[in-house]
């Protein structure tokens, strides 16, 4: 039984639709993808541990982890590249990145969800 104190902190989980470029499809589909990374914008900073992020209405993850980074280069530094875009260093991710996003969004902040696929 809960106690009215638990039942405050007690959040629902929610369901966010991101879009993901083609080229990625297949890493989802082979699980090497663990790692989204987006800027931190009112959108995206409304996911929460626990949420599912649905990609293209066809990929399904639960995100277990979330972390923020001030730059997309200090978070190359600290994050696993490979589970971000397998097969590319990490000057070409850090390229893709700006190209996306731009230094005006960059200036947001980079947040970094970790998922698991969501049987």
């Amino acid at each position: 039984m809960f106690e009215y104190g638990q039942l405050r902190s007690f959040r629902f989980m929610s369901f966010h639709n991101f879009w993901l470029m083609r080229e990625f499809e297949v890493h989802f589909q082979s699980g090497a993808k663990g790692l989204e990374i987006r800027v931190a914008d009112p959108r995206r900073k409304s996911v929460h541990v626990g949420d599912v992020i649905v990609f293209n209405n066809r990929f399904h993850r639960r995100v277990i982890a979330i972390r923020r980074h001030s730059s997309f280069e200090e978070m190359l530094e600290s994050e696993d590249s490979s589970r971000i875009v397998p097969g590319r260093s990490v000057e070409q991710i850090l390229l893709g990145l700006r190209k996306i996003y731009g230094k005006k969004k960059e200036g947001f902040g980079v947040l970094v969800f970790e998922l698991e696929t969501v049987a």
